[in-house]
């Protein structure tokens, strides 16, 4: 039941997120607004601090000496106010930036006082979540190798990489169609460098898929921790690959063109790595690559 509320609560994050998200996609897009504004960092922060953040309690909140804690009831009224706080004015902020809308002197401060205060108690609640679970009896590392906490079938971990790279592939593919609509009209000769960057990195991330498959398959214990789908080395490739990414895109350096033709083939190729780990998942046998 415990449990419960905290799933209800990331739950309700998530929502919000989601309606965060398609409204500055939608509200920019009726007001032919291009630029960066808060309000296309709304749906990451309730995603990413909402949702996720209570479901690491839903995890944790089977410990029944964390609901006895003070420090993780105050966390719980102080969070929940702070978060909300912060995301209204960042809401705010963002639709006086993108209509636009002038601001008094007065009316700006407010708007940045509160906003202050809200990432004020955010950071405040995370301070005694974090202290709530240092006091707890057992320790964080104790319940971190409960398999009841964070381990899943090693089976399992072949989906949950099947998921991760699916949602990264979507997000790097979309980017691309988005850049293609910015260079209309395109040739054939940009969809088919599309197509060759997606060979190129489908034969990279197909190896790699075995690769990881491989290893997975090879653990002698039926439960693995849940991040064990990638390996050290893949996980700083995969730091690599992002925060590049996201350099290159800020940056300006590179046209318009080349991300349109790159993300869009490379977005492909990690959607079909994520397939092939669901296929994986789905003929998944035990004595295979033994």
């Amino acid at each position: 039941m415990i449990v419960k509320k905290y799933l209800n609560i990331s739950f309700i994050y998530a929502i919000a997120a989601m309606i965060g998200g398609i409204f500055y996609r939608e509200f920019t897009k009726w007001n032919g607004y291009h630029e960066v504004s808060p309000l296309g960092k709304v749906h990451v922060h309730l995603f990413m601090m909402g949702m996720m953040v209570f479901l690491i309690v839903a995890l944790f909140a089977k410990n029944q000496e964390l609901q006895k804690q003070k420090t993780f009831r105050i966390f719980l009224w102080v969070y929940n106010i702070g978060l909300p706080i912060t995301i209204i004015m960042m809401v705010l902020r963002g639709i006086t930036q993108i209509l636009p809308i002038s601001l008094s002197m007065t009316a700006n401060a407010m708007i940045s006082g509160i906003a202050g205060i809200g990432h004020l108690l955010t950071g405040s609640g995370i301070v005694l979540l974090l202290l709530s679970l240092k006091k707890t009896q057992r320790t964080v590392g104790d319940v971190m190798r409960r398999p009841s906490f964070f381990h899943v079938k090693k089976r399992t971990l072949l989906a949950i990489a099947g998921c991760v790279w699916i949602i990264a592939g979507f997000n790097v593919a979309r980017l691309g169609i988005l850049s293609y609509r910015k260079i209309l009209p395109f040739s054939i000769i940009h969809i088919l460098l599309s197509v060759l960057v997606f060979v190129v990195f489908g034969l990279m991330f197909f190896k790699m898929t075995i690769k990881h498959t491989k290893r997975i398959k090879g653990y002698k214990e039926e439960f693995r921790p849940v991040w064990h789908f990638f390996d050290l080395k893949s996980y700083c490739i995969m730091a690599v690959m992002m925060g590049g990414g996201i350099w290159l895109r800020s940056s300006g350096l590179v046209p318009d063109v080349f991300i349109a033709v790159f993300y869009t083939g490379l977005g492909c190729a990690l959607t079909m790595a994520g397939v092939l780990f669901w296929g994986m998942f789905t003929c998944f046998n035990h004595n295979d690559y033994d």
